[in-house]
């Protein structure tokens, strides 16, 4: 088999305003018989924008995935279509006063409840629709 691929992430921040991207592409061809291997992730980009408070130990923000479709695929059969999620994440982690060492993390994915798949799972599994995540972690 044989692979190639890139992966690029890029980050700024000023003040407590953040902004990531990353994105990926990958192909991998059977040297054999010439066909796509059914085992590589589609081409998927992310881009996070987001603000931390840090007087109040506060993140807040927003992540979009975009994934495109999977068509390089030995048959037709192992084709997935592309997607974008919407999902919306938090924390609260205060540095001091009764809760200092608590850490709070709330997330909502696929905010839009969008049905898809991801290439690498079977057909007969979708993804979670709407997802509510609440986690608490405690430092000692």
């Amino acid at each position: 088999a044989r692979f190639k691929g890139v992966e690029v992430e890029a980050e700024y921040a000023v003040g407590g305003l953040f902004v990531r991207a990353n994105g990926s592409t990958a192909e991998g061809t059977n040297e054999v018989t010439g066909a796509p291997l059914s085992t590589i992730a589609a081409d998927e980009i992310d881009v996070t924008v987001g603000y931390v408070f840090s007087d109040l130990g506060m993140t807040w923000g927003y992540r979009a995935e975009v994934v495109g479709a999977q068509d390089e695929v030995p048959t037709p059969t192992l084709f997935t279509p592309g997607y974008t999620t919407h999902n919306l994440f938090g924390s609260w982690k205060p540095q001091d006063g009764p809760f200092a060492g608590l850490e709070v993390r709330v997330n909502v994915d696929n905010l839009s409840d969008k049905v898809y798949r991801r290439h690498l799972v079977s057909a007969a599994f979708k993804d979670p629709g709407r997802t509510f995540k609440v986690s608490l972690a405690r430092t000692f």
